[in-house]
């Protein structure tokens, strides 16, 4: 029989002698770390007590010039900047909701209203050209109503959605014949597409020239974006009637201007 093992006496010795020597520093670490923490935390609150009034109101303040700042920037900035004409001048108005590209020499734009009378209904604008007073941009509003009569003009501006499944370059729709034409029509080839461009030339209601454009834009007034541009015979030019025109159409309407028109139609949008 074996004899009986005492109880050990435990002392200081014992427990580092029975604890691995890593444990008992490890324990030693926590407590350092866990003070070193504490101060840190303490320090940084009394940091920020003492402190908090003067950094709020700092940060309120930056933030206050930052929101000015981008306020102000966003008013300064000129409303054609936002469409690239390059060579040519960039009309964008948010009174009328388009933009465009137009040349230079055409001056001035500047929106009018175009109602028949202050009782109309719905929405009737044109930018007219200080420079260039045979070409005019508008819209009608679908809802547009008046009770004044009008002759339809080559200069009213429309709501009529351009037809671009057939294209006839040739003139056509002829009234009268040879040199007792009265009316005559043609389309206008357009370099993008999405737009229609057609030719009058007539001596019914109006004797001169009509050019007009239409392009379905989605503005916030009006589907429709149109152009116009009218000539009237000229005794000096030597057009005096529709054949003579047919003839010679570049007399009254220059290869250049019916480029201008073109590049004008391509680039409007809505704004």
């Amino acid at each position: 029989m074996e004899p009986e093992t005492q109880p050990q006496e435990t002392t200081q010795e014992t427990v580092q002698e029975v604890l691995p020597k890593t444990t008992f520093w490890t324990r030693k670490k926590k407590l350092l770390y866990g003070a070193l923490g504490a101060a840190l935390v303490v320090g940084a609150g009394l940091s920020w007590y003492l402190l908090q009034g003067e950094s709020k109101s700092d940060v309120a303040q930056f933030v206050a010039n930052k929101k000015t700042a981008s306020s102000k920037v966003k008013e300064e900035e000129p409303l054609t900047s936002s469409i690239d004409c390059g060579d040519n001048a960039g009309f964008a108005d948010e009174s009328i909701g388009m933009k465009f590209c137009y040349p230079k020499t055409w001056g001035t734009p500047s929106v009018l209203g175009a109602k028949l009378d202050p009782s109309d209904s719905g929405y009737r604008q044109v930018v007219k050209f200080s420079s260039m007073p045979y070409v005019q941009v508008g819209g009608v509003s679908d809802d547009w109503t008046t009770t004044m009569g009008r002759d339809g003009t080559c200069f009213d501006p429309s709501n009529q959605v351009p037809e671009l499944s057939s294209y006839n370059t040739a003139w056509h729709s002829q009234e009268g014949t040879g040199a007792d034409l009265e009316f005559a029509m043609r389309s206008l080839p357009s370099s993008v597409g999405g737009y229609a461009l057609t030719e009058e030339v007539t001596n019914i209601l109006q004797s001169g020239v009509c050019i007009k454009g239409y392009k379905v834009i989605n503005a916030p007034h009006y589907r429709v974006g149109s152009l116009s541009y009218y000539r009237d015979f000229v005794e000096a030019s030597g057009i005096t009637t529709p054949a003579l025109h047919v003839a010679e159409p570049n007399v009254l309407a220059s290869t250049q201007m019916r480029q201008d028109i073109d590049a004008l139609m391509a680039s409007l949008v809505s704004y």
